[in-house]
């Protein structure tokens, strides 16, 4: 008798049929060891074992023209990787659920080269040489998937130049902000600019690189998305293919599909700050400028972190004072026909100079109180520092 007609038979069967079906030893699947845990160590960065959502621990495979598509997810973001697979046998069952964190640690600590599974009506065997594993079988009913997802809107970039864009916007996203549109980051696609902007209210860092799109679309990506995307695309080295929905982004790489629900509300406007202050500009070295910046916060108060920045005909003057009178002040040479004076958070100004890679930057502004703007000279990088009271 085949196993198809015992399985017809497993709901009002006899519990020595079922016994039968499940001691058989010529259903398995075989996946490379090494391949399959690279691709978990990704899955399972988003899993969680919890009481509330239990599935959320777990990692669903699904059987797709040969290969298995194994997701996990957390209600917000879920990975997709595509992974190799010898299937043997017949009447296979090609949709399982494996708890995702044990998994890992079998196929990290393992040392044969193949990894077996093989899955039963009640039960799912991990096995490799003479080690075996034994999970329940669960239902994969209510395991949440995203792969109905339509987005239409695509876009192409290079995964490490994405992976510098979303860094470089890191320290600027909020923490704990009423509008949770700053709890993340803006990808934006407009006029042929890929661009990607975090801000907290008080400073804010834009990355754009010019593509080949005609798309205008501006999504928010929550803050710990973001952190599993640098994480993601710091390993990989490939073409992303990036799409666009009302709620959702997906991001297809090699073997592995990334969906993201987005932040349900629109981004500031930025774009008015950066119209608004240009009157005033400065060219300067940024290493010189940071060795001067770094020196001012031995004596920067110790809570606001107060530095002003002042022009004269001879250069530009770095200050900071601190609660207890202490002083510093150097004069960094220069040649300037317009006098302003304005004073930044010291911590700021570094976090942004730390991350441009030019040797020379652009300091703009348009009075004394408006915010002071740090360019790269292609534009490419842009950081705005809101200015502080004396």
């Amino acid at each position: 008798m085949g196993w198809g007609w015992a399985a017809e038979r497993v709901g009002i069967g006899t519990r020595d049929e079922l016994y039968y079906l499940n001691q058989r030893e010529d259903h398995m699947i075989t996946f490379n060891r090494r391949e399959i845990a690279k691709a978990v160590k990704n899955l399972a960065s988003i899993t969680e074992d919890s009481n509330a959502f239990p599935l959320r621990g777990y990692l669903l495979f699904c059987e797709q023209n040969g290969d298995f598509k194994i997701t996990s997810n957390d209600l917000e973001k879920s990975l997709v990787a595509t992974v190799s697979a010898k299937i043997s046998g017949t009447d296979m069952c090609n949709r399982f659920l494996i708890p995702a964190n044990k998994f890992l640690k079998i196929c990290n600590f393992l040392k044969e080269d193949e990894v077996n599974i093989d899955v039963l009506i009640e039960s799912i065997i991990v096995s490799a040489g003479k080690s075996k594993f034994t999970f329940s079988n669960l239902p994969t009913e209510s395991f949440q998937t995203f792969q109905d997802f339509l987005g239409i809107n695509k876009v192409q970039i290079e995964s490490g130049l994405f992976c510098r864009m979303i860094k470089k916007c890191e320290r600027f996203q909020s923490n704990a902000d009423v509008r949770t549109q700053l709890m993340g980051e803006c990808i934006e696609v407009k006029d042929g600019w890929f661009s990607v902007i975090a801000s907290d209210g008080h400073r804010m860092s834009l990355q754009k690189t010019k593509i080949h799109s005609d798309l205008d679309v501006s999504v928010v990506v929550p803050r710990e998305a973001v952190e599993m995307l640098k994480k993601i695309l710091e390993k990989e080295s490939v073409q992303v293919n990036l799409f666009f929905s009302n709620n959702f982004i997906k991001l297809e790489l090699e073997k592995l599909e990334v969906y993201i629900n987005l932040i349900d509300k629109k981004y500031v406007n930025y774009k008015i700050i950066l119209r608004s202050s240009s009157k005033y500009k400065i060219l300067i070295d940024k290493l010189k400028f940071i060795d001067v910046l770094k020196r001012s916060s031995f004596t920067a108060h110790s809570k606001n972190h107060g530095c002003t920045i002042t022009t004269s005909p001879h250069g530009i003057t770095i200050t900071t004072k601190n609660e207890e009178k202490e002083k510093f002040e150097e004069l960094i040479e220069g040649n300037y026909d317009f006098e302003f004076s304005v004073n930044l958070n010291l911590n700021y100004i570094l976090d942004a100079l730390g991350v441009i890679e030019e040797k020379k930057v652009e300091i703009n502004c348009n009075s004394n109180d408006a915010p002071v703007i740090f360019t790269t000279q292609d534009l490419s990088e842009t950081y705005v520092i809101m200015p502080m009271r004396e």
